[in-house]
């Protein structure tokens, strides 16, 4: 992790690339969007399994997701659920959807046949 990168508080707006082929881009269906980060710090490394799903026009990173088919973790530099509009509300619903797919199979899964 990068420490206290200048330039990313208090809502700071940046263009950010959404790589095409990543699960982010499915959720939002854009190319370019418009971040307004909060935060101080940004992914240096990668942990297994994790890709880049999008930077900003310096190469920052700016999100972050598993490319394993079977598991679903997107994970954005900003706040999807604070940024009222379209791109965000795209990427807060498609959260929202995939934690009830997730609660539907762990019930269906946790059920006991008698």
């Amino acid at each position: 992790m990068v420490q206290h990168v200048d330039n990313h508080r208090n809502g700071a707006e940046h263009e950010i690339t959404v790589e095409r082929n990543s699960k982010l881009f499915e959720l939002i269906g854009e190319e370019k969007v418009i971040s307004h980060c909060n935060h101080h710090q940004i992914v240096d490394i990668l942990g297994k399994n994790m890709r880049v799903n999008c930077r900003d026009n310096k190469g920052m990173v700016h999100g972050i997701e598993s490319f394993e088919e079977n598991t679903w973790i997107v994970a954005v530099q900003w706040h999807p659920e604070r940024n009222h509009d379209e791109i965000n509300a795209r990427i807060f619903k498609g959260f929202m959807e995939k934690c009830r797919m997730y609660k539907k199979k762990k019930v269906f899964f946790n059920q006991t046949s008698e």
